[in-house]
């Protein structure tokens, strides 16, 4: 299984769905009136833990199942560190009260899980048959 590939993709299809819940929430004229806003939530979540968890066991280079369960476990609690501390910056920086400011505590991990997982695929060896 090539956790890494699973990643960009996982993580790219996150990006994608938060995106289209962002153009979704623009077109129906804020939050809470479009039901596409859910559904892509929701997608983009699972898609953004697919990610998180097969970078993680992308990068963990020991066999053993405890390693990859607390790398796996340790990326998750990262990741919420990430966002809150991202959401407590885009908070500091919001100029207006605007819902698109909202939406960057979604984009910013998800961008940098799509970086990170990116970054390392290009860094692997590829096999030659």
């Amino acid at each position: 299984m090539n956790t890494t590939r699973i990643a960009v993709i996982a993580s790219a299809t996150a990006v994608v769905c938060w995106a289209l819940k962002a153009v979704a929430i623009g077109a129906a004229g804020g939050p809470g009136r479009s039901p596409l806003e859910g559904p892509l939530f929701a997608l983009g979540l699972a898609c953004f833990v697919v990610a998180v968890c097969s970078f993680a066991l992308s990068v963990v280079g020991r066999p053993e199942w405890w390693a990859k369960g607390a790398t796996v476990a340790g990326a998750m609690v990262t990741v919420v560190v990430f966002a809150v501390v991202s959401g407590l910056a885009v908070d500091q920086l919001a100029t207006t009260a605007h819902w698109a400011w909202g939406e960057m505590t979604l984009w910013l991990p998800a961008l940098a899980v799509l970086a990170g997982s990116t970054w390392y695929s290009s860094r692997q060896t590829v096999r030659t048959a």
